[in-house]
């Protein structure tokens, strides 16, 4: 094995290393923004019930503030959803770097590689994956090869 190529084998289990841990974070941000969803829309039901309850019981006249208190709602359920996709995608995005592979990094990659553990997974080629900063600046620092100049950079793969 040349040099250049145990460099390049290298690069390439970092990246893969990587992009498995992002894929876990940003599974656990869906499912908060989900459930903060649900929590919204659930709360909005049990008004609209109570509302409605009310103005069965009580006199006509509520029924106009009842419809205001309604859309009131409706309009602050939607402003809420949107903060949170907005928290979201902001988050998401200054956590992570764009990284683009090119089409020939399409091997798979076992386990303990170069002193360190690697899931399996896939790189497709010529797509775009998300790397977690804060992991790409955590093994910046803690992981480095014999082959390779220095520690693992977070740099794009050319």
């Amino acid at each position: 094995m040349r040099l250049s190529s145990a460099v390049e084998d290298s690069k390439h289990i970092f990246f893969y290393l990587v992009l498995v841990q992002v894929e876990v974070g940003i599974v656990i941000v869906v499912v908060v923004v989900v459930v903060v969803v649900v929590v919204v829309v659930v709360v909005v039901v049990v008004v609209v019930v109570v509302v409605v309850v009310v103005v069965v019981v009580v006199e006509a006249a509520v029924v106009a503030a009842a419809a205001a208190l309604i859309v009131v709602m409706v309009v602050l359920t939607g402003l809420a959803v949107v903060v949170v996709v907005m928290i979201t995608v902001i988050v998401i995005g200054s956590f992570c770097v764009v990284v683009k592979v090119k089409p020939s990094i399409h091997r798979y990659f076992q386990k303990e590689k170069f002193g360190f553990s690697v899931w399996t997974l896939r790189l497709i080629p010529g797509k775009k994956y998300f790397f977690h900063r804060r992991t790409l600046l955590l093994l910046r620092t803690k992981m480095t090869c014999p082959l390779f100049p220095g520690n693992l950079t977070g740099r794009t793969v050319q």
